[in-house]
C-alpha cells in the first residue's frame, strides 16, 4: 500500500535437441524474490520437459515441476515444498488438424493439499508458421508458477503457436508495410 516493492527473478535454461532422437529435453530453472511491505518471498521453481515423437503422426510430453518456497510475513517464516505431474498426448489427424489432451496433478504434501486439471483440445495449422488450438479443461486450478506453462485453468483456452525466422519476420513486415505489394 505504501508503493514500496522489491523483486528480482533469475533464469536458467537449457535444450537437449539432438537430431537423430526422438526425444526433445527442455529444463528451466527460476529463481525468484519479492518483497512488499512485511511480507518477503523466495521461490526457486525447475519446470522439466520431456517430449517424445512416438511415430510421425503422434507425441507425448511429460512435465516434471518442483518448487521450493520459503515465505515471511510479520516474522514468522513458513516453507513448503511443491511438485507439479503432467502428460500430454497429440495425435495429427491430417496435414492441418491434431487434437490433444493433458492432465497435470500439483502437490503440496506440507499442506495436504492436491489439485487436478485435465482437458482435450483441437488444433489447426495454417500454413507452415502458424497453429492454433481451442481446448477445455474439465477441472482445473491456478498457481502463479505453473499455471502459464500448462493452461490448468478450468474452462476454455486458446494456444497460438507461431513460427518466426528472419525469412518469416521480413514477409510479416512486408505484409503490414502500407504501400507494400503484398
Amino acid at each position: 500500500t505504501n508503493g514500496n516493492a522489491t523483486g528480482g527473478d533469475a533464469r536458467l535454461s537449457w535444450a537437449w535437441r539432438p537430431d537423430a532422437s526422438r526425444w526433445i529435453l527442455l529444463d528451466r530453472l527460476d529463481l525468484r524474490f519479492d518483497e512488499r511491505g512485511a511480507a518477503r518471498s523466495h521461490r526457486a521453481i525447475n519446470n522439466l520437459h520431456a517430449n517424445l515423437q512416438l511415430d510421425p503422426r503422434t507425441q507425448l510430453g511429460l512435465q516434471l515441476g518442483a518448487r521450493y518456497a520459503r515465505q515471511q510475513f510479520d516474522g514468522d517464516e513458513y516453507d513448503s515444498v511443491s511438485a507439479l505431474y503432467g502428460l500430454d498426448a497429440r495425435r495429427d489427424l491430417d496435414a492441418r488438424w491434431d487434437v490433444g489432451l493433458q492432465a497435470t496433478v500439483f502437490d503440496t504434501p506440507d499442506a495436504g493439499t492436491r489439485e487436478r486439471s485435465f482437458g482435450l483440445d483441437v488444433g489447426r495449422r495454417f500454413g507452415s508458421k502458424l497453429w492454433v488450438s481451442i481446448g477445455w479443461n474439465f477441472e482445473g486450478f491456478s498457481d502463479r508458477d505453473f499455471s502459464r506453462e500448462r493452461y490448468t485453468a478450468q474452462g476454455p483456452y486458446v494456444r497460438f503457436r507461431l513460427h518466426v525466422d528472419q525469412d518469416g519476420m521480413r514477409d510479416l513486415v512486408e505484409a503490414w508495410t502500407p504501400g507494400s505489394r503484398r
